[in-house]
């Protein structure tokens, strides 16, 4: 049995709802999940269905924020490992000129986030 086919049934067993309705990238048929996300069991990835182009630039402008506040997290978690190990006072403050350009940039994103 095709291994697609045995990771669909096991969706159904587990109580997801396979739809009529197919993936735009691999054209497999699409689940909706019990806390109500699209999947494709086969790209394993969630799929967001779009009614109409306002609800594109939505999409794409939160795509794209949330895309960016995690760059700027994993930034601020890779300066923080550097300046705990870094003996030199004149590196030190450069890393710490980064840190805050970091911390900075996310309290702009926040920002930018809310409704």
């Amino acid at each position: 049995m095709n291994e697609n086919i045995k990771k669909m049934a096991e969706f159904l067993k587990n109580g997801n709802t396979m739809l009529d309705i197919t993936c735009p990238q691999c054209s497999s048929p699409l689940f909706k999940l019990k806390n109500n996300d699209i999947f494709c069991v086969n790209c394993q990835k969630r799929v967001v269905i779009l009614k109409n182009e306002l609800d594109v630039v939505s999409f794409n402008k939160s795509t794209i924020l949330s895309e960016i506040d995690e760059l700027l997290h994993q930034k601020i978690a890779a300066v923080s490992a550097l300046l705990k190990n870094e003996p030199d006072l004149d590196q030190q403050a450069s890393l710490l000129k980064l840190l805050y350009s970091y911390l900075s940039s996310l309290e702009k994103l926040k920002n930018l986030q809310k409704p």
